[in-house]
């Protein structure tokens, strides 16, 4: 079976605050254990540059014995990886063991088992924790093929070279699973990866929902993710063809040590090591404005960051709810006037947005006539020009509600909304409550 599944001074602070509550003991080991070897706990395997450790763990919250990959040389508190996250063993009896059919097993003094690598597998297997933080099963001492790795079975964060992403062949989707809370590695509420339905964006997941979205995959960036084109010292890799979809990155400088961790939270956080501070140094997080959490406004609503974060239904637009520009409530906005399906319906232009999913690619239409392309297909509300998906600029029309409108202060495409051609009414504003 496979794996068990501010401001600067301020969030340096984070760090310290997590390294106090993990209890590690750092032995000297090798990087490697075989078949009839064991790893006991308060033994370790260490990496061969001693970039990382493998080892048991306690939370500050509990007793109970994890079995994981921290950072070895540095922030020795601060785990990347735990196998047996749902399944904790009660005391310091945990032994890590290769058994007779090749497989990787996490048993207590009793024998129960309590977490194991895929299996079973001829040969003799070896495991191994490498420089970069994933832990792989070999067959011998071939590292040419991996026959497990741990980076196939993430936890909360991402190491660069580590990928997440949707096979479309198995349907199977790696994901970040936040821990349960800050002290408990247990899977939490959260969830970050690519969107199960296939469109090239990622969402961080909020039990079945959506709490967030990187907007789409330009080429270079996702559009909801500014920083990515602020710094150059970040490798991004996002593919998307018939295999599959999925995410991956690197550091430029190698010296440097980051991780893209899940909190317990929902808040997704980059963070970088630095020498100097001999700290975790934030570089960005989100969502940190109630804009960017999903559909916080609701259908037909744009939520604006020029507006101190408030909802605004479109022109043609209302509120769906008599009292909702009083409470503030995200239940979105309806149409004034329904459409009619008419060759003279108007269009309103919204600059700088965030584009909506669910649109339909339309080949070869100039821009000059993606107007008309939507005038002719009744289930056509909105349509745009823009560059998306790594693709030369395009004719794009949307068929389905608008949700997750995103106003942005210098960026973003013209997105061209549909109206029933007659007086355009006045733009309804409404304060927005929601916090995340």
């Amino acid at each position: 079976m496979g794996s068990s599944r501010s401001r600067p001074g301020n969030l340096l602070l984070a760090s310290f605050f997590l390294s106090s509550a993990l209890l590690f003991r750092i032995c000297q080991s090798s990087d490697a254990l075989k078949k009839n070897q064991a790893l006991k706990d308060r033994d370790t395997l260490v990496s061969y540059g001693r970039t990382f450790a493998l080892g048991f763990f306690s939370t500050r919250a509990s007793t109970s014995r994890y079995f994981g990959i921290w950072y070895n040389n540095f922030s020795k508190g601060t785990p990347v990886w735990v196998a047996n996250r749902a399944n904790p063993i009660p005391d310091t009896s945990g032994v890590l063991k290769i058994i007779d059919t090749g497989k990787a097993v996490l048993l207590d003094g009793r024998g129960n088992l309590f977490w194991a690598t895929d299996g079973p597998f001829s040969g003799n297997t070896t495991l191994k924790l490498l420089d970069t933080g994933n832990l792989v099963l070999l067959d011998g001492d071939d590292e040419s093929r991996f026959l497990w790795q741990s980076f196939s079975f993430p936890s909360n964060t991402l190491l660069p070279g580590m990928k997440i992403g949707l096979d479309l062949r198995s349907g199977e989707n790696k994901m970040l699973t936040s821990w349960k809370t800050a002290d408990d590695p247990a899977p939490g509420l959260y969830s970050y990866g690519v969107d199960p339905s296939g469109s090239n964006q990622l969402f961080i997941f909020k039990g079945m929902f959506r709490y967030w979205s990187s907007g789409l995959w330009n080429g270079r960036i996702f559009e909801g993710i500014p920083e990515m084109d602020v710094i150059s010292v970040y490798s991004y890799n996002f593919v998307s063809d018939a295999r599959g979809i999925s995410f991956d990155y690197s550091f430029r400088d190698r010296s440097t040590f980051t991780r893209l961790v899940l909190e317990s939270n929902g808040q997704l956080k980059q963070w970088n090591w630095s020498q100097v501070t001999h700290q975790w140094e934030l570089f960005w997080a989100v969502p940190k404005d109630p804009c960017y959490i999903y559909g916080s406004c609701g259908a037909y609503s744009s939520c604006s960051f020029s507006r101190s974060s408030s909802c605004r239904c479109l022109e043609g637009f209302e509120p769906n709810s008599p009292d909702q520009k009083q409470q503030g409530t995200p239940a979105g906005c309806k149409r004034k006037t329904p459409l009619t399906c008419r060759r003279d319906d108007n269009f309103l232009t919204v600059k700088n947005m965030k584009l909506p999913e669910n649109f339909t690619s339309v080949t070869g239409v100039r821009k000059e006539d993606c107007k008309n392309e939507c005038l002719r297909n009744c289930a056509c509300i909105a349509y745009a020009y823009a560059d998306v998906e790594g693709q030369r600029r395009r004719c794009l029309i949307w068929g389905f509600d608008l949700v997750d409108l995103t106003e942005y202060l210098d960026r973003g495409n013209d997105l061209y909304i549909r109206l029933a051609s007659s007086k355009k009414g006045k733009l309804a504003h409404y304060k927005f409550t929601n916090s995340f």
